[in-house]
Order: structure tokens, then C-alpha cells, then sequence
């Protein structure tokens, strides 16, 4: 699970690497830019899901009463089910959403 402070400065990376100034003087340069980029997108949409399902699960255990144990087992088998499982059309939307916001970030900066 990430940490706010780990999430903050990841996040301050990405953003010092889109900022960055570097050129390709090939092609083959030039792709593995763009290659790059691809990846650095789909890791941080892949994070994004990630983390949003982590606070999902943490909201969800903290509605639950702290002596309830069956609920917050339950509730986690629930939310693993729903990650893991075959219904994933939430978190593709999310990761959408997540891919269109990281575009406008790319556009500010």
C-alpha cells in the first residue's frame, strides 16, 4: 500500500519527467521516448486504480464497527472480488477518467 509522502513524491517525479526538456535525435530515439511515455502512463493509471481500490477497501473498514470482525472480512473478500474478478467495468472507467486527467496534466505543463 502507498503512503501519502510516497504517492506525493511520485507523483512530483512524473511531473519533473514531463517538464524535462529532452529530445530525440533519432527515430529510434524518438520511439523509445514515446515508448517510455506509454509505459510512465500505464504505470500511473495502473497506481491511480491501485490506490483508489486501497482507499475503497480502507472506507469500507472503517464504516465497519471495530469489534465486527465477519463484516470487515467480508467486506475485503468483496472488494478483492471486485478488483480481481471478471466484473472490472468500474476501475476501466476509473482508469479512463485517470488516462484523460493525466492528458490534461501533460497540457499545463
Amino acid at each position: 500500500m502507498l503512503s501519502c509522502a510516497q504517492l506525493s513524491s511520485w507523483v512530483d517525479e512524473l511531473r519533473q519527467e514531463l517538464q524535462s526538456d529532452e529530445v530525440a535525435d533519432t527515430l529510434e530515439a524518438a520511439e523509445r521516448l514515446v515508448e517510455q511515455c506509454g509505459q510512465q502512463r500505464d504505470s500511473s493509471l495502473d497506481a491511480s486504480v491501485s490506490t483508489i481500490a486501497q482507499g475503497e477497501t480502507l472506507l469500507q473498514e472503517l464504516r465497519c464497527n471495530d469489534e465486527d470482525e465477519v463484516c470487515r472480512k467480508n467486506t475485503a473478500k468483496e472488494i478483492k472480488k471486485d478488483t480481481v474478478g471478471t466484473d472490472n467495468s468500474k476501475y476501466v472507467s476509473e482508469r479512463r477518467r485517470m488516462r484523460e486527467e493525466l492528458r490534461k496534466m501533460k497540457t499545463c505543463y
